[in-house]
């Protein structure tokens, strides 16, 4: 039985979570339809999505 799981990212560094998630990982990037949004997929299978930090939530500290 497999089960369904889905990573979001909100980021600072959008471009930098892109190549990151495509040069390390291996997943791939596609433009989500008319938004800011970007799915991250392992071959042809959506495993999350990653999107640029809104103005109002730069300011908040990180968790790193």
């Amino acid at each position: 039985m497999s089960r369904f799981i889905w990573y979001d990212l909100m980021c600072s560094d959008l471009a930098g979570a892109k190549a990151f998630y495509s040069d390390i990982i291996g997943w791939k990037t596609e433009k989500f339809p008319g938004g800011d949004y970007e799915l991250l997929k392992a071959g042809d299978r959506g495993v999350g999505g990653v999107m640029a930090l809104p103005n109002e939530l730069k300011r908040a500290p990180s968790s790193r």
